[in-house]
């Protein structure tokens, strides 16, 4: 089984996460030769499917850090 075809990353709509052809996903990006993800998702999504990435390939959570940095233009973005 593959991420493309991984019930894991098929929502109960049938939507994917991971795809072989990039006009199966709405904004898909190529991760790999051949392999498309969606990218289309809030920074809460993104976490959910981290976790679930972690499961399927049996990493155990305590082992994977994620440092955020400040965005450095925030005060730009505030009008």
């Amino acid at each position: 089984m593959t991420l493309a075809n991984n019930d894991a990353f098929i929502s109960r709509r049938g939507n994917k996460d991971f795809a072989r052809e990039p006009n199966e996903l709405r904004i898909p990006l190529e991760i790999i030769d051949g392999l498309y993800a969606e990218t289309n998702f809030s920074a809460n999504d993104i976490a959910k499917r981290i976790s679930r990435l972690l499961d399927t390939f049996s990493i155990e959570q305590r082992e994977f850090v994620i440092y955020l940095r400040e965005n450095r233009d925030a005060d730009e973005l505030v009008q």
